[in-house]
């Protein structure tokens, strides 16, 4: 009995041979339990006719028609109808034809006459599935398609705009680096120009006040052996505060524009320092140079010096110190320079937050400039181990490279 519940299955017969057909009809009549409603064609034209007309669930379809013959059928008719199954019916000498037109695009095929009605269900339903299976696999790839179209559409923008950003960032540092170089530019230009003035003083000082106040000394002390003997101990005392204010301008020309420094170089003149800082301020202070070339720009040179002479300044006056090491050597492109105490040492973590000239020593405001030259400032120090001041600086490898050259 048929189930009247059960759907029914609309099935488009296209076949052109009149036995054939009675035969399909009759084997589908004796199926009991799966309803069927056939229409039947005999040419393609014909079944295109009725597929406008009306829906149907699977196509059975012959491939010797008279407006079509063979495996073009089957890819005319999935043209026509690619939502539809197709179940080719074939002759037994034509099975090889029917496994082609499976790869042309058909669900399965049928050979006329060897054909049951189990067998005939089997394949009309199992047909039918692997279509929906196919339609619903076909809906699936379609929507990911879409959504890697759109994936891809996204991923595309995010391209972009990191690119963009990649860009912007690259002009960015490129802008920095200009800056930078621009910066260390007028730094030098900076140095240079407090360096003239100095050196401009100290030569005024050298050249006009000095000999002024040795001349007036000169003939104070000339009038004196014929002065009254109270009169001439007015003018020794004269002479002696003369004698000390030479003894201060020569200190302080020293200060401004170290002589050492331009006539005899940079590293003669840090042992000159040296040697002044261990009498003056009864510190030992030993200095090693290694052997190698160590050619500086000026303003490196002038920096360098008054960065040394300050931290020597602060370890007389702040780090109770008894012994001191200065250490210059050749670091790839770079002077390295060591100042290292055993002094009473102090907290580094704090040193940023302290301003220049209090128990930071100022060495925050070295290492701002130092960083305007291209150098670095490595300060280690712990409560009551001293203190080592690591001092990088660029060399000028330019002069370096000049002097290399010219050796035979």
């Amino acid at each position: 009995m048929n189930d009247i519940n059960s759907p029914i299955i609309k099935i488009l017969l296209v076949e052109d041979n009149p036995g054939d057909a009675l035969l399909l009809k009759e084997t589908l009549k004796g199926i009991t339990h799966t309803k069927f409603e056939l229409t039947h064609a005999t040419q393609l034209s014909e079944a295109v006719a009725h597929l406008g007309k009306s829906s149907f669930d699977v196509i059975l379809l012959d491939l010797s028609l008279p407006d079509s013959f063979g495996l073009e059928t089957v890819e005319r008719a999935s043209s026509i109808a690619s939502s539809l199954p197709i179940i080719v019916l074939t002759g037994l000498k034509d099975e090889t034809i029917g496994i082609q037109a499976v790869h042309k695009g058909a669900q399965d095929y049928l050979i006329k006459g060897q054909t049951d009605k189990d067998l005939l269900v089997r394949v009309i339903n199992h047909s039918i599935e692997r279509k929906r299976i196919e339609k619903d696999l076909r809906n699936v790839c379609d929507d990911l398609q879409i959504k890697v179209e759109e994936r891809t559409l996204t991923l595309e923008k995010t391209v972009d705009i990191l690119r963009k950003e990649i860009l912007r960032r690259a002009e960015a540092e490129k802008k920095i680096r200009e800056d930078q170089k621009q910066l260390r530019s007028l730094t030098a230009e900076l140095v240079l120009t407090e360096e003239r003035e100095r050196h401009n003083i100290a030569i005024e000082l050298h050249d006009s006040l000095g000999p002024m106040l040795a001349f007036t000394k000169r003939e104070l002390t000339s009038l004196q052996k014929s002065m009254p003997e109270k009169t001439a101990e007015s003018i020794n005392s004269i002479c002696l505060n003369i004698g000390q204010a030479i003894k201060q301008i020569r200190s302080l020309i020293f200060e401004l524009s170290p002589p050492a420094l331009y006539t005899l170089g940079f590293e003669p003149a840090i042992e000159e320092l040296t040697d002044n800082f261990s009498q003056e301020q009864k510190l030992k202070i030993f200095f090693e140079n290694s052997d190698e070339p160590k050619p500086l720009t000026d303003p490196v040179k002038i920096l360098l010096y008054r960065f040394i002479r300050e931290l020597l300044i602060n370890i007389a006056k702040h780090a109770e110190a008894k012994n001191v090491r200065i250490a210059m050597s050749k670091d790839r492109n770079n002077i390295k320079i060591i100042v290292e105490d055993d002094g009473k040492g102090f907290d580094v973590a704090g040193l940023d937050s302290k301003p220049s000239g209090s128990k930071g020593f100022g060495l925050f405001s070295v290492r701002e400039r130092l960083a305007h030259i291209g150098g670095t400032l490595n300060i280690q120090s712990e409560a009551g181990k001293g203190t080592k001041v690591i001092l990088l600086a660029p060399l000028d490898i330019l002069k370096d490279i000049k002097k290399k050259n010219k050796k035979p």
